[in-house]
C-alpha cells in the first residue's frame, strides 16, 4: 500500500510540472514584433538600431517559431569569363522562415537554418504582451505581442509585382510576377539561382501559401516609402494591381516592415521551389531600368515593378502593323554588355520596339497603358 501510494506522489508531481511547464510556454506563444530599444543610452558608441538588427517572430505553437527575417544559403559558384580570369559568383538559396523552437531556462533556442546550429534569444522578462529580449551584440530590445487576427483579404488587388535592383555585393536582382489565377513569371538577371526568363502556372496550394503572406497586410496602412539613409543596398519595389490597373507601389530601401519584407521573400524566391519553364516570348531579353516617358511636354516616370507590369503587358500583347502616332518615347536603361534595344515609341496603347539589328515590331495592348494606369503620372524619381 506505501509503495502505491509513493507511485501515486511521484505521478502527481510529473503530471504537476507537465501542466506547469505547458503553462509557463504558453505565455511565449504568439506573434511578436520590434517595439523599441531599451539600452541605447547604456551601450558605448552605439547607432541607431539598424532593421537587420531587429527581432520579429511568431510563436506558432510548442514547437514551431516563424523568424519573419528568414533564413538563406549561400551559394558560390566559379566560372571563367572571356579572358580567362577565374570569378565568383554568388546567389541565396531561401530556406524559408520557419523552424523548431524549444524553451530554455526561458530563453527562445530556435534552430538557426542559415548558420545550422540551435541560436539563443535571451529572453530577460516577459508578461501578457510585452517580452524583453536581448540580440546577439547586447542591444535590448522590447517586443510587442500583437493583438490583431490576420484578417485574409482577396478583393483589393488580383496581381502583384516584386522588383529588386542591384545592390553592391549579392543581392538577388530579378522581377517577379503572380496573379491570383497562378500565372507566374520571372526574370533573373544576376545572383539568383537560376539565369533567364521563366514562366509558370502555380496549384491552388502554392497560390495560397504565396498569397497569404501579402493577403494579411492592410495595404491602404502601408506608406509609399521606406528608407535608410545608407549606401549601396538594396531597392524593392511592389506594385499591386487590380483589373489591370495600377492601385498602389511601395518602395522599400533596407527600412521595410516585417511582414511585407517577409512577403516580398516569399514570392521572389518563389522560382526556387516551383516549376519554372524558360519563357522566349519577351520583348525584351534583358532588364530595361530608369524607364520613362517622354512627349511633347510631358514625362512620366516608372518604378521598376511598374515597367514590369508593362513587360508582362507587351508579352501577352498582339503583333500588329497598324501606323500610330508616336506621341511618346520611352527612356530607359539598358542593364547589359550588349545593347539590344535602339528605340521604343508609343501612343500608350501601341508600342514599337526598334531593335540594334534595325528590325522592329509593334505591339498593340488593347488599352492604354498611361492612360489606365494614372498613378505613375505622380512619379517622380527621388
Amino acid at each position: 500500500m506505501r509503495k502505491i501510494f509513493i507511485l501515486y506522489l511521484v505521478t502527481l508531481f510529473i503530471l504537476s510540472c507537465d501542466v506547469e511547464n505547458k503553462s509557463s510556454n504558453e505565455k511565449y506563444i504568439g506573434d511578436w514584433y520590434f517595439e523599441k530599444e531599451l539600452n541605447s543610452e547604456k551601450l558605448k558608441n552605439s547607432h541607431p538600431v539598424h532593421p537587420y538588427e531587429k527581432i520579429n517572430f511568431f510563436i506558432i505553437n510548442d514547437s514551431i517559431l516563424d523568424f519573419k527575417s528568414g533564413f538563406f544559403y549561400l551559394i558560390k559558384d566559379r566560372f571563367t569569363l572571356p579572358d580567362s580570369t577565374l570569378e565568383h559568383r554568388f546567389s541565396h538559396y531561401y530556406l524559408g522562415t520557419k523552424t523548431k523552437y524549444k524553451i530554455e531556462k526561458s530563453n527562445i533556442i530556435f534552430f538557426n537554418k542559415s548558420e545550422n546550429f540551435w541560436d539563443t534569444i535571451k529572453v530577460l522578462g516577459i508578461s501578457d504582451n510585452k517580452i524583453k529580449v536581448k540580440n546577439y551584440n547586447g542591444r535590448v530590445f522590447q517586443l510587442q505581442k500583437s493583438e490583431n487576427k490576420s484578417e485574409f483579404t482577396t478583393n483589393e488587388y488580383d496581381a502583384i509585382i516584386v522588383d529588386r535592383s542591384p545592390c553592391f555585393g549579392s543581392c538577388p536582382f530579378n522581377s517577379t510576377y503572380i496573379n491570383r489565377n497562378g500565372d507566374f513569371y520571372f526574370k533573373a538577371y544576376e545572383s539568383n539561382t537560376v539565369y533567364d526568363n521563366y514562366h509558370s502556372k502555380l496549384d491552388e496550394e502554392t497560390l495560397r501559401k504565396i498569397l497569404m503572406n501579402f493577403d494579411k497586410i492592410n495595404i491602404n496602412d502601408l506608406k509609399n516609402h521606406y528608407s535608410l539613409n545608407a549606401t549601396d543596398s538594396q531597392t524593392n519595389t511592389i506594385s499591386f494591381i487590380k483589373n489591370g490597373e495600377i492601385i498602389k507601389t511601395i518602395e522599400t530601401y533596407i527600412e521595410c516592415p516585417i511582414d511585407l519584407e517577409k512577403a516580398l521573400n516569399e514570392l521572389s524566391f518563389a522560382y526556387q521551389k516551383v516549376n519554372i519553364k524558360y519563357e522566349d516570348n519577351f520583348s525584351f531579353r534583358n532588364k530595361l531600368m530608369n524607364t520613362y516617358f517622354t512627349g511633347q511636354n510631358s514625362k512620366i516616370y516608372l518604378k521598376d515593378s511598374e515597367f514590369f507590369l508593362l513587360e508582362i503587358e507587351l508579352l501577352k500583347g498582339k503583333k500588329s502593323i497598324k501606323k500610330f502616332e508616336e506621341k511618346y518615347t520611352l527612356n530607359f536603361y539598358e542593364w547589359t554588355l550588349k545593347k539590344t534595344i535602339k528605340k521604343i515609341t508609343t501612343d500608350g496603347q501601341y508600342y514599337k520596339i526598334v531593335y540594334y539589328d534595325d528590325t522592329s515590331k509593334t505591339i498593340d495592348l488593347g488599352y492604354n497603358f498611361i492612360e489606365q494606369n494614372s498613378i505613375i503620372k505622380n512619379n517622380k524619381y527621388e
